[in-house]
């Protein structure tokens, strides 16, 4: 039964890190709006910059993400080894965590490039 809570928590941590990384890169795409419309504009097609938005995302969120997945890792063998019920690492556990990380960055990637706008939008070229 304590596996099993523990489980949970790992996999509610992982909802709100996911949330968190979500909504800095939604708040992130409101603020470049500005920007975004200028280098269109300017003839920047828009395959392009979605190309630009995705890799500098991935750049900025892998290097955290993959310490944050490797800490992870490390604490569970090592409450695994010291305080656990169970002396052996629980491999399934650790390949499912893997997978919702890689799933994770590359929704979040996935969002960033997508909340890149595909046309000029006049509004956003005045002064103010």
């Amino acid at each position: 039964m304590l596996g099993a809570y523990i489980r949970f928590a790992f996999v509610l941590g992982g909802l709100v890190a996911l949330m968190a990384l979500v909504v800095a890169l939604l708040d992130r795409a409101v603020q470049r709006r500005r920007v975004n419309a200028r280098m269109l504009a300017q003839g920047m097609r828009p395959g392009q910059l979605r190309a630009v938005q995705a890799w500098e995302a991935a750049a900025s969120m892998v290097p955290q993400v993959a310490l944050a997945w490797l800490l992870g890792i490390v604490g569970a063998m090592t409450w695994q080894y010291t305080g656990g019920l169970i002396r052996t690492p629980d491999w399934v556990a650790f390949g499912w965590l893997t997978l919702g990380t890689l799933v994770a960055v590359a929704t979040a990637v996935a969002i960033a490039a997508f909340s890149t706008p595909r046309r000029v939008e006049p509004q956003l070229l005045r002064a103010e």
